[in-house]
């Protein structure tokens, strides 16, 4: 008995880990130097991220390598705006970290961060 209830718990952790691989699970990372205050992703609150640290995944229904991002910089709201998706193919299911950096030659709000999609 207690062999098929060791067996049931280890089968039982090996779909819920393998599940996570039937989706598409996306987390930020500060690689700036300043702290990041209400990061939303698509739309998603992502939370606060302080510089160098990154937040947990979450999981989005559709994603691309390009990302609406909005967050504040220094008290000031800040965001990067795809033109749009044309041509842009959706993310496989996996697990991918946007990394988020400041643009030191920025001259607009639309331009003070970069972003760059890792995947993990």
């Amino acid at each position: 008995m207690i062999r098929l209830i060791i067996f049931s718990a280890i089968l039982l952790f090996a779909i819920s880990c393998n599940k996570q691989e039937d989706r598409v699970l996306l987390r930020v990372r500060n690689v700036s130097t300043e702290d990041f205050k209400n990061v939303r992703l698509y739309q998603q609150s992502m939370g606060d991220v302080d510089a160098g640290k990154e937040t947990g995944y979450k999981e989005f229904e559709m994603a691309y390598k390009i990302a609406f991002v909005e967050l504040e910089l220094k008290g000031v709201t800040v965001s990067l705006i795809p033109i749009d998706f044309v041509g842009e193919t959706p993310l496989e299911n996996g697990k991918y970290t946007f990394e988020i950096g400041v643009n030191p030659l920025a001259q607009s709000v639309y331009d003070q961060i970069t972003l760059q999609l890792v995947e993990d």
